[in-house]
């Protein structure tokens, strides 16, 4: 009697233990964000739109950098930009509200998403 209820025990133990080594496996439960990669390539960016360059000459670029804005795409021009500083990271991409001024439009607040895997995407949301 004594033996099954060892038996019993170490079978507990030993799935309880495999059960916990899979709880940090799933992929919500960590984040994929670079989070500095992110900003970092958020303000390049910004600075190429602002220099006049075009969201293909970031796709041209290394690291790759595909952006979808359409006031940019439209051939608005970026005079200035700020972030508010109260960045998101949803564990697959971080979220960036930015105050963009952009000429002939005024001072617009636009949030972008920003991912950086398997490539650096930024989109506005």
């Amino acid at each position: 009697m004594r033996r099954r209820s060892c038996v019993r025990a170490l079978t507990c133990l030993a799935v309880g233990g495999f059960l916990i080594s899979l709880a940090g496996c799933g992929e919500s439960a960590t984040s994929t964000t670079e989070t500095a990669v992110a900003k970092s390539s958020l303000t390049t960016a910004l600075d190429a739109w602002k220099q006049g360059k075009t969201p293909q000459d970031l796709k041209a670029g290394t690291p790759e950098i595909v952006m979808g804005d359409e006031a940019w795409d439209s051939g608005k021009k970026l005079t200035s930009y700020q972030f508010d500083g109260k960045d998101f990271d949803d564990g697959k991409n971080l979220h960036c509200t930015v105050k963009l001024q952009l000429d002939g439009v005024g001072e617009q607040a636009v949030t972008y998403v920003v991912g950086t895997t398997p490539v650096i995407t930024i989109f506005r949301r």
